[in-house]
């Protein structure tokens, strides 16, 4: 729908409100001082009833109107030689899935056992969707995708203490424990042979604490597992998804493999922000989506607390941005304009 078709419906439901709020208000007006009748009585509760449903159904309508449905867009390019996700410093997504897949495939022989039998063949996913889809290739850059969006759930910056929820490998979901990075990665470094040499007196951790993050030279990574969500709220997880639901507000994020690109889109981003080798013309590009979609109850228009919560969603939405949608960061890194001044320079040299 356009904006002049939003802006027509906008103003055929402003004047039906008002005719309704116009009638309930004579019917209540015309009735309150006679109640000694039956009649006058039922000429007032029905007043009373248009009322109150015409104020309910505006409510609606603007609690709708604070929904929110978005698409991000992402993607990640396979090194068909060496089996590693290339990594653009600037593309956030890019980074982390690949040093968390490295770190996985390091720590995890079985993993990387799968892992590498699975991109064998990884020519006929360019031709054949479904076998890529129940691939073991898709399952890790699944989970690699639902990791990194956990990860993001750390900030909860617009909540106050009180109001905060904090989940860890002691409470969350089984289905969320599942999670091969989950599993891999949380896993308290101090009982894990690959970081032995790491002293928790080095880093002046006490006895009963742990450090958040910690990487190895060689690959090895240890993440803490602690998210934090709206005290009132659950967390679950169904397939590809997870939801976020409370009295106020659900938050559904989804995310899955959408295409396999060839040509790449624009991987001279890729090239130009890469320490890596650069990307030859047998690699391949495998796109995904997030989609995110929030819906407010009508109970949000009446706590007092909705203001923090909006707050916060907002601020998830726009880090799933930052960090995945490949579209949002060539803008954000002005890529257009660094393309082709590169161009202008190559002619020079």
């Amino acid at each position: 729908m356009n904006n002049m078709e939003n802006k027509k419906a906008e103003i055929i439901q402003i004047i039906l409100i008002t005719i309704l709020v116009s009638l309930s208000i004579n019917l209540i007006s015309s009735s309150i001082f006679s109640l000694n009748s039956i009649k006058n009585i039922i000429i007032l509760l029905i007043g009373i009833i248009i009322c109150l449903s015409v104020v309910i159904y505006y409510l609606k309508i603007k609690v709708k109107s604070m929904n929110i449905t978005k698409i991000i867009e992402g993607n990640v390019i396979l090194n068909v030689n060496d089996k590693n996700i290339y990594k653009s410093l600037e593309y956030y997504s890019s980074y982390n899935i690949s040093d968390n897949i490295t770190a996985v495939r390091l720590e995890n022989k079985e993993i990387n056992k799968k892992y590498n039998d699975s991109l064998k063949n990884v020519e006929k996913y360019r031709i054949d969707e479904l076998k890529l889809k129940n691939s073991y290739f898709s399952f890790i850059l699944n989970n690699a995708i639902e990791y990194q969006i956990l990860d993001l759930l750390t900030d909860y910056m617009s909540l106050n203490e009180e109001d905060i929820k904090f989940i860890d490998l002691n409470n969350a979901p089984k289905e969320i424990l599942n999670n091969i990075f989950v599993k891999t990665l949380s896993r308290d470094y101090r009982k894990r042979d690959v970081f032995n040499d790491y002293d928790d007196k080095f880093f002046s951790v006490n006895d009963d604490e742990q450090l958040h993050i910690l990487k190895s030279n060689e690959g090895y990574i240890y993440n803490k597992f602690i998210i934090a969500i709206p005290k009132n709220a659950t967390l679950t997880k169904k397939e590809n998804s997870l939801i976020i639901k409370s009295k106020f507000f659900k938050i559904i994020l989804e995310w899955g493999i959408d295409e396999v690109f060839s040509p790449f889109s624009d991987m001279d981003f890729y090239n130009f922000f890469s320490h890596d080798d650069k990307i030859d013309d047998d690699d391949i590009e495998f796109s995904y989506y997030i989609k995110v979609k929030v819906d407010y109850t009508l109970l949000s228009m009446f706590s007092k607390k909705s203001n923090d919560y909006y707050l916060w969603i907002d601020f998830i939405i726009n880090q799933l941005i930052e960090v995945f949608d490949f579209k949002d960061c060539l803008k954000r890194h002005n890529w257009e304009l660094l393309k082709n001044i590169n161009k202008i320079l190559k002619r020079e040299d």
